[in-house]
């Protein structure tokens, strides 16, 4: 350790400089008496009669509280205590001696011998024992705080054992500056006993969440630590002083009065705190603009607040602040906060989440941008490092702040929100890093950060809810910033004005506040300057402005004000040119009602203007404090969105290192030059959002829903060719025509339907051919078999000679029999419609691979779909292809082809059956008269039976003929099916009839026989299964007209029957065989091949 008065003067110039704090402690004291506070706990003991060893203050009063109550403990500590202390001691008094008007004391004593010695020295002090003592902090006076209450306010002390594990709940306010005190200053501990389990576990309390890099601390002991003691607190930060305490304070107190009269010399430049310098804004309000750091001067009405949430950011490591939308939170993080943290030399970093750029990548760049305006050079390795070394050389924490975290949830898909919230996560678990997140959102998106508290644990712990103004505060911030322009408010028209703004609800919204006084300081200023060209006009230094409430009135009070700001902006515009401004607004603005920045590029597109024009309009909006407008550089690395994606191999994605890694690239790296700058506007504010609402139909924000899925999903596309969502794909569908996309945004549209549609007719139109059949080649590489199957398919409307070689790729080499299927199926197409060389290319590719059963497969399925193939195949294969395909068509129509088959046979059976079956089993018998009636019946059957077998054959026969050509050959050909089966039919019905007359005429007279039978099977089958284009009713008359007529004829040449039996026979043959094989009602001769 360096020599005492080497350490005395540096500890004296750090109390000089308010970086160092006096933790003053209840051991303190100048004899050789025990310490005041254990005489009053064995005094307390002795009381109660207390018995147990732990003889420590704290333990004594729980058991005297539980025994006497809370009441009796407070009277016994102030009998004691006065028993006690008769005037501070020379400790005390060194103390007061040695401490300046900005020192902060913190003690954990409760009596009141600090605040005499203050006393006695005639030292000004501000006293803080409760959490609403903290707003009377006051920089020109010293700070007291008393952590564990005061004997004089019974309620704030903090004795009992319970008492003290509660301190940080029961006092946040105060906890919170008590840690931010041990994150940012250095700490000379007075009085205590470092051995202490109780102090150990006071310390470890307030340390607990904060940074393991912290400035040193010192504990100044009158004796020795053990070794091992000595280690814990080395290892807690803590140097121990082994030290008089009445020598090291006299030594104190005369180093600081040497360090304030010794004259300094003049301090370099401390960039950090220039950071919170600037000159004066041109005018005192800032309308609907967020305050900025440089507007710390005229920002008023927050002083609580903004100490309040500096102590809590520099207390904890992260800190969510939230608040209703037009609550005022980033401008009190702007020109509240930042400046306090500045001034306890942390680094302040901010950045808002945007759909342009990944926000790790954001984050990065405005900690490099801060770091550098502040005087640091990055170093060329990890953002991780950078933070590291950044934390040494500002000997202070880095505030790293995302603001309108709220876009967050709206420009980021799952799996980009899933990345960054892990970074949080290890930012957040990583003790090497004094770094602070601090996250601003707004209230109702509260219930979407819950979501990530599974990835970054402790999320909403550390909570700051902002409120809008109080009437006193909104005061203020009227007042104090008009002082410092000459200004002043005319006290009736500050309580008019306030008035009006105060909602039922008692508070003031802060952006019509701060709108509604800029226009009546420009108004005042206008009509106290004259005519300026000047689009703000300031008022000279000699001629003070003044607001009155006759002009206030004038002008139609608040309403008329807010109200019409807006409207009057628009109405300003030529009247061609205003709903194209609306439209521009309105882009600005998120189908969930947030306000959102956009590129130029994006806002021309939605009102369909090209980038200039819509620029100048946007750039009006923004001289008006409409809009804010932003220059961001747009580096080579992430310059895809004016380039087409390069082929993504979807096997591999890429790592989670890759994703999160944030790097900082050493200056002289190519790739992270900035090559141009990207223009994007904002609306100013959220409190412009409802009106801009009603502005624009349902339609308009249907519209706008879809943008903002392509606009947050196109990163990822551009990455790593990640596709929309079925759901997202349907929104977008749903405003075709109205939305209008790049052509990298169309190709992403494009390859989603493609992997999840059949058609996608209409992207295509919007795209070159080329484009399309390259977003297709690449969708063959996706992870899922579905979009590769599908993307085959749509490959088959490509005849090129690339997607042929692609397609007999997928078919021979892809995993999932799908997409091989498909693939041959998109192959079949080429070769139906490509030019020949284009399906030869196809063909030959699988012929080559014939020994592949793959190959096979696919030349089979071809071949099936498209007979024409023939042409292209070698003669050696051409008739195994075609006799594997007939095999195919036989299996996969087996069911169809038994169902006809068996329809067939059971039609020809019951026209045959009953219809020539009765004729032939009666006409076997000679006299009928003399015959049984059994007899009669049993001849009955027995010819129906014969008859019908005769119809089922015939009727079978047929049936299979027609099955073949409906299932098994290539084409249809109408009438040679016609022609085939009537022919079958009349051949079986012709033998059959020769049979037949055999068995029943005696003698069989071939000629007629033959004649008779082919007659009516050519004429029961005929009309039957005849290619006409008529009605089911007509050709069933026709085969019905058509059976008689033939039976007649049969009837003379065979039968010699009565003619009325002929044409009974001859109705039920028509009407059976029709229905034979018209079994469905369904043409069936009109039914394709295609069916295959």
């Amino acid at each position: 350790p360096p020599p005492m008065s080497r350490l005395t003067s540096r500890l004296a110039d750090l109390i000089a400089t308010d970086n160092a704090i006096l933790f003053v402690g209840n051991a303190l004291r100048a004899s050789h008496n025990p310490p005041a506070i254990e005489q009053i706990a064995e005094a307390l003991a002795a009381r109660i009669e207390y018995v147990r060893p732990d003889r420590s203050l704290s333990a004594v009063a729980r058991d005297y509280e539980v025994l006497k109550g809370r009441n009796a403990l407070i009277t016994a500590l102030r009998e004691e205590l006065r028993k006690l202390q008769a005037g501070p001691d020379p400790l005390h008094q060194l103390i007061a001696d040695a401490v300046l008007p900005h020192t902060k004391v913190l003690t954990t004593r409760f009596d009141q011998i600090l605040e005499r010695a203050l006393d006695q020295f005639q030292k000004p002090y501000v006293l803080i024992v409760r959490d609403a003592d903290v707003p009377f902090f006051d920089e020109a006076k010293i700070t007291l705080i008393k952590m564990q209450g005061d004997i004089d306010q019974p309620d704030s002390l903090i004795i009992t054992e319970d008492d003290l594990d509660d301190f940080i709940r029961r006092l946040p306010t105060i906890s919170d500056v008590v840690r931010a005190f041990f994150a940012t200053k250095t700490l000379i501990f007075l009085g205590y006993d470092l051995n202490s389990p109780l102090f150990k576990r006071f310390y470890n309390q307030v340390t607990r969440n904060l940074s393991a890099f912290r400035r040193q601390a010192y504990a100044v002991v009158p004796e020795p630590l053990d070794p091992v003691e000595d280690k814990y607190w080395a290892a807690q930060n803590v140097e121990t002083l082994e030290e008089n305490p009445l020598q090291f304070l006299e030594d104190l107190a005369a180093a600081v009065k040497a360090e304030i009269q010794t004259p300094r010399d003049p301090e370099p430049t401390d960039r950090l705190l220039e950071l919170q310098k600037g000159s004066l804004p041109d005018r005192p309000y800032k309308a609907l603009d967020s305050f900025t750091t440089a507007d710390a001067a005229i920002f008023s009405g927050r002083t609580e607040e903004s100490q309040r949430l500096a102590n809590r950011i520099l207390a904890h490591r992260l800190t969510l602040l939230y608040g209703e939308s037009g609550s005022g939170k980033s401008s009190l993080m702007n020109a509240g906060v930042t400046p306090r943290l500045l001034q306890q030399r942390s680094l302040v970093a901010t950045c808002t989440p945007s759909p342009d750029q990944p926000l790790t990548e954001i984050m990065r760049r405005a900690l490099l941008e801060t770091g550098q305006r502040a005087g640091l050079t990055p170093p060329s390795e990890s953002f991780l490092v950078t933070v590291r070394e950044w934390q040494r050389a500002l000997s202070g924490p880095i505030v790293l702040v995302l603001d309108q975290f709220e876009q967050f949830f709206l420009v980021y898909n799952s799996f980009e929100r899933t990345t960054a919230a892990r970074l949080f996560h290890e930012l957040h678990e990583d003790r090497s890093l004094n770094l602070r997140l601090v996250f601003i959102l707004r209230e109702d998106f509260l219930g979407r950060l819950q979501t990530l508290e599974d990835l970054v644990p402790g999320l909403m712990d550390v909570r700051f809810r902002l409120e809008k103004l109080g009437r006193e505060n909104a005061r203020a911030a009227l007042e104090d910033p008009a002082r410092l322009f000459n200004g002043t408010w005319e006290s009736f028209l500050l309580n008019r004005l306030l008035d009006e703004l105060t909602t039922p609800d008692g508070d003031i919204s802060p952006p019509q506040l701060q709108l509604v006084a800029d226009q009546l300081w420009q108004d005042a200023v206008k009509r106290n300057s004259g005519p300026s060209p000047e689009s703000h006009p300031t008022p000279k230094p000699d001629r003070a402005v003044s607001l009155t409430l006759k002009r206030f009135t004038e002008l139609g009070g608040v309403q008329a004000i807010l109200g019409d700001y807006l409207d009057q902006t628009v109405a300003a515009f030529p009247t061609d040119d205003q709903p194209l401004v609306r439209l521009l607004l309105g882009a600005l603005v998120s189908s969930g009602g947030v306000k959102q920045r956009l590129p130029l590029e994006d806002i021309a597109r939605t009102a369909d203007l090209p980038p200039e024009k819509a620029a100048e309009i946007l750039d009006h909006l923004t001289r008006q404090r409409l809009l804010q407008r932003y220059e961001t550089p747009i580096h080579n690395q992430q310059s895809t969105i004016n380039n087409s994606p390069a082929p993504f191999d979807y096997a591999k994605p890429p790592s989670f290192e890759s994703r999160t890694s944030l790097r900082v690239l050493p200056t002289n790296q190519p790739t992270d030059q900035p090559t141009n700058q990207q223009t994007s506007y904002e609306l100013t504010h959220d409190y412009l959002v409802p009106r801009i609402t009603r502005w624009l139909g349902q339609e308009f924000w249907d519209a706008q829903r879809a943008r903002e899925i392509i606009r947050q999903d196109y990163p990822a596309w551009t990455a790593r060719q990640r596709l929309l969502a079925l759901d997202d794909l349907k929104i977008i569908n749903a405003q075709r025509g109205r939305v209008r996309l790049t052509p990298q945004e169309t190709e992403m549209v494009l390859a989603t339907a493609a992997a999840f549609e059949d058609d996608i007719s209409f992207w295509q139109t919007l795209l070159p051919v080329t484009d399309c059949q390259r977003v297709l080649l690449n969708l063959l590489t996706h992870l899922e078999d579905a979009p590769r199957a599908r993307a085959a398919f749509h490959l088959g409307a490509y005849p090129d000679p690339a997607v042929s070689a692609a397609l007999v790729k997928c078919a021979l080499k892809d995993t999932s029999s799908t997409v091989r299927e498909s693939a041959a199926a998109a192959i079949s197409r080429l070769v139906n419609d490509a030019p020949k060389p284009v399906s030869q290319v196809a063909i030959d590719g699988l012929v080559a691979a014939q020994a592949d059963p793959l190959a096979l497969a696919a030349l089979i399925a071809i071949r099936d779909a498209r007979p024409s193939v023939d042409a292209l195949l070698p003669a050696s294969v051409r008739g195994q292809i075609t006799r594997k395909v007939w095999a195919l068509r036989l299996n996969r129509h087996r069911g169809e082809i038994v169902e006809m088959i068996l329809n067939g046979l059971q039609g020809g059976f019951l026209a045959l059956g009953f219809g020539m079956g009765i004729f032939f089993g009666l006409g076997s018998a000679q006299d009928l008269s003399i015959l049984p009636f059994l007899r009669i019946l049993g001849l009955i059957y027995f010819g129906i039976a014969m008859a019908g077998v005769l119809g089922a054959t015939v009727g079978a026969s047929t049936a299979t003929n027609q099955a073949v050509f409906r299932y098994i050959l290539d084409e249809e050909r109408p009438f040679a099916r016609w022609l085939s089966g009537t022919t079958v039919s009349a051949v079986v019905m012709a033998l059959s009839f020769l049979f037949l007359s055999g068995i029943f005429a005696g003698e069989p007279r071939v000629g007629l026989a033959l004649a008779a039978g082919a007659l009516i099977g050519a004429g029961l089958t005929a009309p039957a299964i005849a290619p006409l284009r008529v009605g089911r009713g007509i050709r069933l008359g026709l085969s019905a007209l058509s059976g008689v007529i033939v039976f007649l004829i049969a009837n003379q040449l065979l039968f010699n029957q009565a003619i009325i039996w002929g044409a009974l026979m001859g109705l039920a043959g028509g009407i059976g065989f029709f229905l034979a094989f018209n079994w469905k009602k369904s043409d069936p001769l009109s039914t394709p091949n295609s069916l295959r």
